[in-house]
């Protein structure tokens, strides 16, 4: 077993003994539910398994303690993870800001699966080719320790370039609809889920290095639309 499979394993456990904790809290056994709760907080959340990341970029490093304790997820107890906000349900249309919903992959392909790259699809949207209502409507998200995540990482990237572009200085709400937990599981969230101490804030756009970040100051990553030898390239 490798360091990674054995931080996968730690922290399946947790996620396990938090899941029985709310079972036996909807079964009345509010006591054991807490106590449960309290072991897992005490004798398993710590260390290196629940640091989010071990990467921070130049400007964190030298940082003080203080500073990089919001990085350590083992600081409160989130309680239900797949917790929704007030007043939002699985199945319901929101509007939200593409910027607003987090990554939920480190890296993605350079073309989605029927081989379109991810800026010709970026400017099929700037020509009204396509419709980004259209895009965000086939997006799943999910909320996970109370932030959003999509289930579609390449079609957020573009709809957040045309955000860029759009209405960089203004809000860009767009419908997507909420996925239960149960599907993010199908989905493969446990192994899946991998954005690190950024809350999927950023992604990798594997092939050429390019980082897509919340806005094009935080970002390293070109709307130009990619030449015609790019699409003989691998996904």
């Amino acid at each position: 077993l490798d360091a990674g499979g054995l931080v996968r394993l730690v922290r399946r456990l947790d996620e396990f003994g938090r899941q029985v904790s709310t079972a036996l809290k909807a079964l009345g056994r509010t006591n054991l539910s807490n106590a449960l709760r309290d072991a897992i907080s005490k004798s398993l959340r710590r260390g290196i398994p629940f640091c989010e990341s071990l990467y921070f970029p130049q400007e964190l490093r030298g940082a003080p303690e203080a500073e990089l304790q919001r990085f350590n997820v083992a600081e409160q107890d989130p309680g239900d993870v797949w917790a929704l906000p007030d007043g939002i349900c699985v199945g319901q249309i929101i509007r939200r800001d593409p910027r607003d919903i987090g990554f939920s992959h480190d890296s993605i392909a350079m073309k989605f699966s029927n081989g379109v790259l991810l800026r010709k699809k970026l400017h099929r949207l700037f020509r009204g080719e396509e419709r980004a209502e259209d895009v965000a409507n086939s997006l799943k998200i999910v909320f996970y320790r109370g932030e959003a995540y999509t289930l579609g990482n390449r079609r957020l990237a573009v709809l957040r370039m045309y955000a860029w572009k759009i209405s960089e200085a203004e809000k860009l709400l767009l419908p997507f609809e909420v996925a239960s937990s149960q599907r993010a599981q199908e989905w493969g969230w446990q192994t899946k889920f991998t954005t690190g101490c950024f809350r999927g804030a950023r992604t990798v756009i594997r092939g050429t290095g390019e980082v897509v970040g919340v806005t094009p100051h935080d970002s390293l990553c070109s709307l130009a639309e990619e030449s015609a030898d790019m699409e003989q390239t691998p996904k």
